[in-house]
């Protein structure tokens, strides 16, 4: 009818009007592209199901559809329908329906479909999951990601680190940093935020730093024999430290720990700990320790100089200096005493014993007492000299007065002869009548006095030492013999 109506009013218009008009109503869009429910996106989690969708369009004839998904064009549908069904994560995307007809221009629109999913399958860009610096190293900034729409992602670490965002920033590296980092990605678009994490390990090489050694000790004197603890070195590295204790440039132990035990004097001495990084050589530090022993005298040590323990010599002559010495640390103090006729005396409070010039009485024994006084227990050894001295006879002393007189007759006359020397002293009587020793006795002895026994007598004593020393003394005594008769009559007279 609607056909009638335009060709009855053809007589109102040219031919050419009226087919016009017939072509255009009978060949016309696609126009006023639509969809049917009307959203141009959605949003949906994963697994939800997405009712479908129904394209239309303003066509004559009818159009054709289909569906693609963007940017890879790929075809979905072939129809005016786009039946996704139960959502996963690669449904997301934008779908464009495309409405043609034959002579036509195609017209298009685009319907987007978000899906809620993850997270999943957390990564790290670059994907490396332990990293191990030295410090003040620019370690590059590292990026958490994950298989996720929408998450939010944050970073946790040692010593309270937090940071939110998925980018970890730590450059330069300090040791405070070294650790175990954590990234979270969480979708907080889903009701119960499901989350999910993955590790970073970062290893900050630095150290040795702050080196001591046990106690913070750096000299130990100690007295040889005792024990001494061991001494333990201690450095912070990462990662550990290799340690080395030398002692003179000699290695005595490769490790961090030196045992001494039990010391000796080879003990003592300056000891070198050091501390080295385990992955760089060239760093390391020392710390020197310095050990003592206190040790000695040892008797075998104890020497006098001149080594000569016994001297004898002329009262007069000097005697030089005897040094004593002997092995200690610290040093040896030095005492002399002297012993003579049992009494001891202090005669010098150095290591030198000097005399000089030599009299009677220096004659004595001389010893050394070296003592470590500075050790928990002193300890002394003693060396000893004998010093003899030759002296005398200064005099000879006769046990009778001059003149002595006796009677003939009498028994067992004695007159004894006296002098100090040493080694000792020989002893002669001769009388002056004659030059014969009448004895070589200390003792002038009469055994029966004679009248011809009168006369001057002589006692000569003499050093025994002879050629080494040359000395002697003498006293004369004269002796009167008295007639036993001229007694005898003297006696009677006086009565």
């Amino acid at each position: 009818m609607a056909f009638h109506k335009l060709w009855s009013n053809a007589f109102s218009f040219g031919e050419s009007e009226v087919l016009k008009l017939v072509n255009k109503k009978k060949f016309n869009g696609p126009d006023n592209v639509a969809f049917i429910p009307s959203d141009l996106s959605y949003k949906k989690d994963e697994n939800e199901s997405l009712n479908q969708v129904t394209c239309s369009a303003s066509c004559h004839p009818t159009c054709s559809f289909t569906w693609s998904k963007t940017p890879s064009r790929t075809l979905v549908s072939s129809s005016a329908l786009l039946n996704i069904g139960q959502l996963q994560s690669s449904d997301a995307g934008t779908y464009r329906c495309r409405a043609t007809r034959t002579g036509g221009a195609p017209q298009s629109k685009d319907l987007t479909v978000n899906v809620i999913y993850g997270p999943r399958n957390i990564f790290f860009n670059p994907t490396a999951v332990s990293y191990r610096h030295n410090e003040n190293y620019t370690l590059a900034p590292i990026t958490c990601g994950a298989d996720c729409w929408e998450c939010s992602y944050s970073w946790s670490g040692p010593n309270s680190f937090s940071v939110s965002g998925a980018v970890l920033d730590l450059s330069p590296l300090t040791k405070s940093m070294a650790g175990t980092y954590t990234c979270t990605a969480r979708n907080v678009k889903l009701s119960q935020q499901p989350l999910q994490t993955k590790q970073l390990l970062l290893e900050v090489r630095f150290g040795p730093d702050s080196l001591k050694v046990t106690n913070g000790k750096s000299v130990y004197t100690v007295d040889e024999g005792t024990r001494l603890h061991d001494i333990k070195c201690e450095a912070d590295c990462f990662p550990a430290c290799t340690y080395k204790w030398t002692k003179d440039g000699q290695t005595i132990v490769n490790t961090d720990t030196l045992s001494l035990g039990q010391v000796q004097k080879s003990s003592a001495g300056n000891y070198t700990c050091r501390a080295t990084n385990g992955d760089m050589q060239s760093r390391w530090r020392e710390k020197r320790v310095a050990i003592y022993v206190r040790y000695g005298p040892y008797q075998s040590s104890t020497k006098l100089l001149p080594s000569t323990q016994n001297y004898t010599k002329n009262e007069g002559q000097s005697l030089s200096d005897i040094t004593c010495s002997s092995e200690c640390y610290p040093d040896c103090t030095y005492t002399w005493n002297k012993t003579r006729q049992g009494q001891t005396t202090t005669v010098s409070g150095t290591s030198v014993l000097s005399i000089g010039e030599l009299h009677r009485e220096n004659a004595a024994i001389y010893s050394c007492i070296a003592r470590n006084s500075e050790k928990i227990s002193s300890s002394t050894t003693t060396i000893q000299t004998i010093v003899n001295v030759r002296y005398g006879p200064d005099s000879a002393v006769l046990s009778k007065r001059s003149p002595h007189t006796v009677t003939e007759g009498d028994k067992d006359e004695k007159i004894e002869c006296t002098s100090d020397c040493y080694p000792g002293c020989s002893y002669k009587w001769t009388k002056h009548t004659s030059s014969s020793a009448t004895t070589s006795s200390r003792v002038l002895q009469l055994n029966t006095v004679l009248r011809e026994n009168a006369g001057d007598y002589k006692c000569i004593s003499t050093n025994t030492a002879k050629s080494h020393f040359s000395k002697s003394a003498e006293s004369t005594i004269k002796i009167i013999v008295q007639c036993k008769l001229l007694v005898y009559l003297k006696k009677n007279m006086i009565k």
